[in-house]
């Protein structure tokens, strides 16, 4: 059934906004939390409000009527404001079907010469980063701007040679994707050998008598450890 947006006004509370989902109201979360006073409306709601009790659908018809909020193949999304401000990530496909975003996200549709993988690799760049913090010091908010972003500076090679330094770092961020991968699954078998090893030891499944503990030397004095780049040949 159509959601249908009302305004509920009163002269105490203010303005609330209120959805008409299958013949009931739904007040909207965040207008309730600033009007309680939450400093971080976001965290009231997932802290005090039950999922059952939430919604974040969309109407078919707010959704046609507005492009800008339709999100696409080769749209980058950039975190403008909150605890994650300047992290993005970038849409190669989208399984889910018709999608948009939340409030807190600025969605980046790149012109027709500026390959979406180069963008979204510049946007993770220490230049991107360094130019922000320095727009972010001293901001009692944070907050990314459209005017920021509008100014934004980018390095812009032909097509061609955008498309090669991404396909580049695509194949070389997925080895170190899959490198990660096998080390963090090395470190979870040696966590669990070490639980296990512990959990033997102690009900007595392995017997450590006569188990010789080789001795350390330890030094008290700083003086004592030698740095072997001070050392001549």
């Amino acid at each position: 059934m159509e959601q249908m947006i009302k305004i509920f006004e009163d002269e105490e509370f203010g303005r609330v906004r209120t959805v008409i989902k299958d013949g009931e109201p739904w007040l909207v979360g965040k207008d309730v939390a600033v009007i309680l006073g939450y400093a971080k409306p976001e965290n009231a709601i997932a802290a005090h409000v039950d999922s059952e009790d939430k919604t974040s659908t969309l109407n078919q018809e707010r959704y046609n009527e507005s492009p800008e909020i339709k999100l696409s193949v080769g749209d980058i999304l950039l975190v403008k404001d909150g605890a994650g401000i300047g992290k993005c990530a970038r849409i190669d496909d989208m399984p889910y079907g018709e999608s948009a975003p939340n409030g807190s996200l600025a969605v980046i549709t790149p012109r027709d010469f500026l390959e979406y993988r180069y963008l979204y690799y510049f946007l993770l760049s220490n230049e991107f980063k360094e130019n922000m913090n320095r727009i972010l010091t001293g901001m009692g908010v944070p907050h990314l701007t459209q005017h920021f972003l509008k100014d934004v500076e980018v390095p812009i090679p032909n097509y061609s040679e955008q498309v090669r330094i991404a396909d580049i770092l695509d194949k070389q961020l997925e080895k170190l994707d899959a490198l990660f991968k096998n080390i963090n699954a090395q470190i979870e078998a040696l966590q669990e050998f070490k639980t296990r090893l512990i959990s033997d030891v102690v009900t007595g499944k392995i017997d450590v008598r006569g188990i010789e503990i080789p001795k350390y030397q330890y030094t008290e004095e700083v003086n004592d450890i030698v740095d072997v780049n001070e050392q001549e040949d």
